[in-house]
């Protein structure tokens, strides 16, 4: 028998030609799976880190980036000083003084804080639009809409089986509130005393002030007010805002009254 050498090879090529078309393409698809495996990377701006990009906290009104433990650590601490809105930390280091990137709700969620500090964030959230109370009979803490709150005399605890009604004003104990003969005893010589003695209520919840000591630039100290407000005029300066933003209002306002005041040299 005579076998064709010349028709064997070519064989034998076409076969080992298939077999390395199938070997690149594999070859290929393993290539484009380890590049998809691949774990893409960011520096966080805080600890300047190498991390993963599954840990990426971004704040998107700034694009600046952070690791979910810089930022989580940030908004604890502003938490911890009641400071709401929290703003971007690389921000609030710089001389920006407009436009400062603030950490939303929705990232607040992803941050993974215990349930304690998540109680507080969303507490604070409410303070522009709630007064806090204290129900003089239950003693159980209470948020009341702080325009109800302004408009009305009258509280009534909503907690079932307490249902106390109380005076905003004077705190005292409302019997009939279907026809409430009450009136705040002491209230208008509280007013008459305010007026002699130069005395100021806050603009943001009436809680009165006597100043004792130091320059007009007042902070109420009140749960859930916090408002700025100047002694001498009376006027507010500034409600809740970052310290920059505060104490540019307070030299505005400053430049317009006066804030110190020296008593006359005989």
């Amino acid at each position: 028998m005579h076998w064709d050498h010349t028709q064997q090879t070519s064989d034998e090529s076409v076969v080992a030609a298939k077999v390395q078309r199938l070997f690149d393409d594999e070859d290929r698809c393993l290539h484009a799976e380890r590049v998809a495996l691949q774990v893409q990377r960011f520096q966080c701006i805080a600890c300047l880190e190498e991390c993963p990009e599954d840990d990426l906290a971004p704040i998107h009104s700034c694009v600046h980036t952070f690791c979910r433990t810089c930022l989580r650590d940030h908004v604890v601490s502003e938490l911890t000083q009641k400071i709401l809105p929290t703003f971007c930390p690389q921000c609030k280091g710089t001389d920006v003084r407009h436009n400062l990137g603030y950490i939303t709700s929705d990232l607040v969620k992803t941050l993974g804080l215990t349930g304690e500090q998540y109680q507080v964030f969303e507490e604070l959230e409410l303070i522009p639009l709630v007064t806090f109370l204290e129900c003089p009979k239950c003693k159980e803490p209470l948020f009341v809409d702080r325009q109800e709150y302004e408009a009305g005399v009258f509280l009534v605890c909503p907690l079932e089986g307490c249902n106390h009604a109380w005076c905003r004003i004077c705190g005292k104990t409302i019997v009939d509130l279907v026809t409430p003969a009450h009136e705040c005893a002491g209230e208008a010589e509280l007013h008459a005393l305010m007026e002699r003695q130069g005395w100021k209520y806050c603009p943001g919840c009436q809680t009165p002030y006597e100043k004792i000591e130091g320059c007009n630039h007042m902070q109420c100290s009140s749960p859930g007010c916090g408002t700025h407000f100047c002694y001498k005029c009376g006027e507010v300066i500034v409600r809740s805002a970052p310290a920059q933003e505060t104490n540019e209002a307070i030299r505005a306002h400053y430049r317009r009254c006066t804030q110190f005041e020296y008593p006359e040299v005989v």
